[in-house]
């Protein structure tokens, strides 16, 4: 196999200009596991238990300026004015986002028809609700399921946790108020002769700060639940770590063994509301740790003769993700490459519903590639190009261009200007913070502060070339920029699509004289009575002519 590997250049303040022959220019996108299937996470909060916090927050409140007050009794140099307000307004602060999660507008349920359909027409995936409670054939069914279907596994959850904490903080608070109190009664007797201000102020401190505690805590939660709501991704700080680690191990032991629970949870909340409770559900991937190398190929054409015209190796450029060990590959398109989870710059999760074998679904890019593999080439595609073609890649700042003849383009960087003659057919890297020139357009690049990782690869390839065509009838390309290489292999065949159009076109009956003659007359008919009926009408007009326009001055003050 015979592949030419490099490394895309750094960013330099020079414009990189390839020249390259016709072939396959491979950019290596990274690696993809595939999604297969999806971890729930139903958390639930009881209303009685909303409804609890709020009474709670303001008791505790109520309690330190109660607090205050006795203080004041027992000696004027009290400071607690200033906390107490501190702390009412932390409540209310409280007491308006748990009003806020109980006035949210409710999401309709699922229901039963949501069931239904997925009993009709999931016919490839499985519904497994609580993991706790699946018995011993579930788990064996699912430990079994290998590449039949995706997934789908529920995990209930609480807040006990969070809830727990706030009870330990609570009772503090509770305790610590009780003991406060007694000493600050103690010092209203009659018979106490001195009061150490500093002493009251230190004790009533204390008890501010564990009740401060515990609104804090308190706030955080709802504002975990109210974030996770709005921003539907920030769901995992309505969890404690633990626990949620906890579930994802739970599910991973019922999971067959190259299955594993991507941690990072999607961006995708759901909820529901009854009159008992509401119900967040979160969502995580389950992921197969198989690798797929991921790969967009692009084809280059070849130039054949000096009329402009271009022989292609024809194929869809899309994005392939190909398991070389297993004899696996599958195709993206943009769109499906675009929604895909990206773990880091070379990682990603894509979701895909259809893993196609190299012999039994063969690709002719595949086979292009590895040409060992036994299989059908791609085919070439004969095309004109009246002008220079920029096809953009998918790494960023680079263009693969086409060009008939010599053209001279230059480009801007941070002011400087530099010209370049461009001929035949090449791959252009373009510096960040320069513009490059055509006499068609302007390209900017794409601001970046760090050079590229991709790595590319070139396969070179004749295209295979009928010379028994006609090559006065091939179609020609009128477009300067595309896009994407994906598109490329688009417009080239709408080129053909509209060349076999014309020749339907060149070739449909003549019309019967007969037939021709009668349409002459109505033509004929319908002029005349179009003359008449605009002659009478210029001459009502003369007639009655239109008012003329009048002018009207505005009076002047005296």
């Amino acid at each position: 196999m015979s592949i030419i590997a490099c490394l895309l250049p750094s960013i330099s303040t020079a414009l990189n200009i390839t020249s390259i022959p016709s072939g396959i220019y491979i950019e290596h996108l990274g690696y993809a596991y595939t999604n297969r299937g999806t971890l729930r996470i139903s958390l639930t909060i009881p209303w009685n238990d909303v409804k609890n916090d709020s009474i709670t927050a303001t008791s505790v409140a109520e309690k330190i300026d109660k607090l205050c007050r006795l203080g004041r009794v027992a000696t004027s140099e009290i400071q607690c004015a200033d906390l107490s307000q501190q702390l009412q307004e932390l409540n209310q602060e409280v007491q308006q986002k748990i009003h806020t999660l109980v006035f949210m507008h409710p999401r309709e349920r699922r229901g039963v028809l949501g069931d239904m359909l997925t009993t009709l027409f999931g016919v490839n995936d499985r519904v497994y609700h609580d993991i706790d409670d699946l018995n011993t054939n579930q788990q064996k069914l699912i430990q079994a399921n290998r590449q039949h279907g995706k997934l789908m596994l529920s995990a209930l959850q609480t807040m006990n946790r969070t809830n727990e904490k706030m009870q330990l903080k609570l009772a503090d608070f509770n305790s610590h108020l009780n003991h406060v109190t007694s000493v600050i009664n103690g010092y209203t007797k009659w018979y106490t002769a001195t009061i150490d201000g500093n002493k009251v102020n230190l004790q009533f401190l204390s008890a501010y700060q564990r009740a401060e505690n515990f609104l804090s805590e308190l706030n955080q939660k709802y504002s975990s639940i109210l974030n996770s709501l709005y921003t539907k991704n920030g769901v995992i700080e309505c969890f404690n770590i633990a626990e949620l680690y906890q579930v994802i191990n739970r599910t991973e032991q019922l999971l067959p063994k190259q299955h594993k629970v991507y941690h990072i949870p999607m961006n995708r909340i759901e909820t529901t509301h009854t009159e008992n409770k509401l119900t967040i559900f979160a969502y995580l991937q389950i992921i197969d740790t198989n690798q797929f190398e991921l790969i967009k190929p692009t084809a280059v054409p070849k130039r054949i003769n000096e009329k402009d015209m271009y022989a292609v190796v024809d194929f869809s450029s899309k994005f392939l993700a190909i398991d070389y060990n297993k004899q696996l590959y599958y195709e993206l398109d943009e769109a499906t490459f675009n929604r895909a989870t990206r773990i880091n710059d070379t990682l990603y999760i894509i979701n895909v519903n259809t893993i196609y074998e190299f012999r039994a679904s063969k690709n002719c890019v595949i086979h292009e590639i590895f040409s060992s593999m036994a299989g059908k080439g791609c085919i070439s595609k004969i095309f004109a190009l009246n002008s220079t073609v920029w096809i953009a890649l998918h790494n960023k700042n680079s263009w693969i261009f086409l060009s008939p003849r010599p053209m001279t383009i230059f480009t801007l960087c941070h002011g400087v200007r530099h010209e370049y003659s461009l001929k035949d057919s090449g791959i252009i890297q373009l510096p960040p913070s320069c513009s490059l020139h055509t006499p068609q357009f302007v390209l900017i690049s794409d601001q970046e502060e760090k050079g590229s990782t991709f790595s590319v690869y070139f396969k070179p390839k004749e295209p295979h070339i009928n010379m028994s065509l006609n090559l006065t009838t091939v179609p020609t390309l009128n477009i300067s920029f595309i896009t994407s290489a994906e598109t490329f292999a688009q417009h080239i065949q709408e080129a053909f699509n509209l060349e076999e159009h014309d020749k339907t076109i060149a070739w449909k009956p003549i019309v019967h004289h007969g037939a021709a003659a009668g349409v002459s007359v109505l033509v004929s008919c319908t002029i005349i009575t179009g003359i008449l009926l605009l002659i009478r009408k210029r001459s009502q007009t003369i007639q009655f002519p239109l008012p003329t326009t009048k002018w009207y001055d505005i009076p002047s003050k005296n």
